[in-house]
């Protein structure tokens, strides 16, 4: 077995794996010697409402203002809004390529997939003169009147 993935709850300092059974089973699967352990903060990703609204609303009216196909604008936003510098270096450091890529989308937790959305509407209203609406019509006055 080369990993195992699961998950758990910290409570009062203290690690609750679920299905502890399971766990104890994968890990008696493991060869003796050196393993890495990585535990990190569990966060909701994007929800099922935010991912229809981009790719029902969003891209499509992108894509019916520049021609292009709902999956290529999803590549072009990924790479514009959502990017990383990849750099290539050789055996002495020095730099020989740099590039941005474009990272998914879907590991995006609700509130950075809500910001992610934010800049492609605001980019769109400003650069292309497309107007994406809100998701729910009466989202602004039901923020401000929280």
């Amino acid at each position: 077995m080369k990993a195992y993935v699961t998950s758990g709850i910290v409570h009062g300092g203290k690690l609750q794996v679920r299905s502890k059974q399971k766990f104890e089973q994968a890990i008696a699967q493991f060869k003796d010697g050196e393993v890495s352990v990585t535990i990190e903060r569990k966060y909701a990703t994007r929800s099922e409402n935010q991912n229809a609204w981009y790719f029902g609303c969003i891209l499509p009216l992108l894509s019916e203002h520049t021609g292009y196909t709902v999956d290529e604008l999803h590549e072009y936003c990924k790479s514009r809004f959502n990017a990383k510098t990849v750099t290539i270096v050789d055996a002495n450091g020095e730099i020989k390529d740099e590039s941005r890529i474009g990272q998914t989308t879907t590991k995006l937790n609700k509130l950075t997939f809500g910001d992610y959305c934010e800049r492609i509407r605001e980019w769109a209203a400003s650069d292309l003169g497309v107007t994406i609406p809100d998701p729910d019509p009466d989202w602004r006055e039901k923020t401000e009147a929280a």
